[in-house]
């Protein structure tokens, strides 16, 4: 089982802490990913959850991976909820009809299921005897991967790399950041007009 997974009680609310590199702000949505000495960002618009959405995206990211591989399975999860809006998504890893040690996304409100293995079949199964992707490592961040599958999903999204090393731990220290979350409120409140005027 991986080293940052813990098994939890199903009624238990996870912290699931690769979601806390996400930061919606009014007008657009950043995720980052701290490397050695700068951090490596994308900024892009998520989109609402329906169940609908996720099996159309579903069906989009196995089409983009490497179904056979663990750490595909597992990006494309990340990348799924890192693009689709809903308090109720929830990483999993465990056994799946699948795969031994799958990666999978969980609608806890519909009991959806959302496979990244086994072609275009979305089998049914239960997230009895899984694990909900929990971390207090420090290396809990999106991998290179997850990044590349939401560039390939989202054409629009911008991905750039900024000079600070920015981390959970820094993050409301950042100078970056600081001036994100500062311009979005100014032009939120129209006081640079609104996007459309841009």
């Amino acid at each position: 089982m991986h080293k940052h997974l813990r098994p939890l009680a199903m009624d238990e609310m996870p912290l699931q802490q690769h979601m806390q590199y996400l930061i919606d702000l009014e007008s657009y949505s950043l995720v980052y990913r701290p490397r050695q000495t700068d951090t490596d960002f994308i900024q892009y618009k998520r989109a609402e959850y329906s169940v609908e959405a996720g099996q159309q995206l579903r069906a989009q990211l196995c089409r983009r991976i490497d179904q056979s591989s663990a750490a595909e399975r597992e990006a494309a999860a990340l990348a799924f909820v890192y693009l689709l809006k809903a308090p109720d998504l929830e990483t999993r890893c465990g056994p799946s009809p699948c795969a031994q040690d799958d990666w999978f996304v969980w609608d806890k409100a519909n009991q959806q299921i959302y496979y990244f293995s086994g072609g275009n079949q979305q089998p049914q199964g239960a997230v009895t005897g899984t694990v909900a992707a929990t971390s207090q490592e420090l290396d809990a961040r999106p991998s290179a991967r997850t990044f590349d599958l939401l560039m390939q999903m989202q054409p629009s999204a911008e991905r750039y790399m900024v000079d600070e090393h920015i981390t959970l731990q820094n993050k409301d220290d950042s100078t970056f950041l600081a001036e994100k979350w500062a311009s979005d409120y100014l032009y939120h409140k129209g006081v640079f007009g609104t996007f459309e005027d841009v």
